[in-house]
């Protein structure tokens, strides 16, 4: 757990209190923005410091499946016999149960195996009005015991009534300089210090997404190979055919975006304005009927 190290301790502190009081009281707690910053991972390795050998039973975690299934967000209860979600494999979607808020308030109202039950939800702002005014209903009537952590990355897209009855602990993007020593520490891009600060500034200050970065370069050797060329070329501003080709091949690979946003994070942190403008006009037009060939093309030329 790097960064953030007061909202960590702020998190540590409640759930601490948390287990370690006897009183019925009730504890809602949303951590906030922004995605990828590592809010669920942070969560979990602390409730398992307190949970330990009942996580699987008393820890109901509420999973974002976006990545798995390929498209928005589905609820989905993991089963204690589940892999970890980086692991999971298309047989395996049968181990996940999707269900509706009211029975996810009907299993966090079932005895705990210990004396305490925690439900963690990722993304709680993708739940729709209904699942809201029903998971409402939960914080309204608390139930002894039940502690409620929910991640979000979009605030303004919550119920008010669900706000005024949560503790928000606010998480920050880490800088380029945390991420550079994420990255060393996890020893992550076989510490090529070219891919490493490359990476970097495409992740815009989430470590998630230079785990995934990470995990797409080891699985896939000819996409490392490309953007260890793209490095080269973009900075010697040379072999423009070369360059547009690698580019056309990275949005084939769905990467030409998340590469797009490292350009203009890259060209932000050193107050390159003309080629930071540029490059997020590129990005407005990738939602228009523009083809990705002439969005290259007006990019390089």
């Amino acid at each position: 757990m790097i960064g953030n190290q007061n909202s960590i301790e702020t998190l540590r502190n409640y759930i601490d209190k948390f287990f370690k009081t006897n009183e019925n009281q009730f504890q809602f707690i949303v951590l906030v923005w922004p995605e990828n910053i590592g809010k669920t991972t942070i969560a979990t390795e602390i409730l398992k410091e307190y949970l330990w050998d009942y996580a699987n039973s008393d820890l109901l975690h509420i999973r974002d499946m976006s990545e798995v299934l390929w498209k928005k967000h589905v609820l989905k209860v993991e089963l204690p016999k589940t892999a970890d979600k980086q692991n999971i494999k298309m047989a395996d979607w049968t181990s996940y149960q999707d269900l509706w808020i009211r029975e996810v308030n009907k299993r966090l109202s079932q005895s705990a195996m210990w004396n305490k039950k925690v439900l963690l939800m990722e993304n709680i702002e993708r739940m729709n009005d209904n699942s809201a005014n029903a998971f409402l209903k939960t914080c309204e009537e608390p139930l002894p015991n039940r502690l409620l952590i929910a991640t979000t990355s979009h605030q303004s897209q919550l119920l008010d009534t669900i706000i005024s009855r949560a503790l928000l602990i606010k998480f920050q993007a880490l800088s380029y300089q945390q991420l550079i020593d994420f990255s060393n520490q996890n020893n992550l891009f076989w510490q090529d210090e070219n891919l490493t600060k490359f990476a970097c500034s495409m992740a815009m200050g989430r470590p998630g997404i230079l785990l995934r970065l990470d995990k797409t370069f080891q699985d896939n050797e000819e996409l490392k190979d490309n953007y260890l060329n793209l490095i080269k070329l973009l900075s010697e501003w040379k072999k423009t055919v070369e360059t547009f080709s690698i580019l056309k091949k990275l949005n084939q690979n769905w990467t030409f975006e998340s590469f797009l946003d490292g350009r203009i994070s890259y060209a932000t942190d050193n107050g390159l304005v003309e080629k930071w403008k540029k490059r997020l006009k590129v990005k407005k037009l990738l939602n228009t009927n523009v083809s990705i060939e002439n969005l290259i093309l007006y990019w390089l030329l």
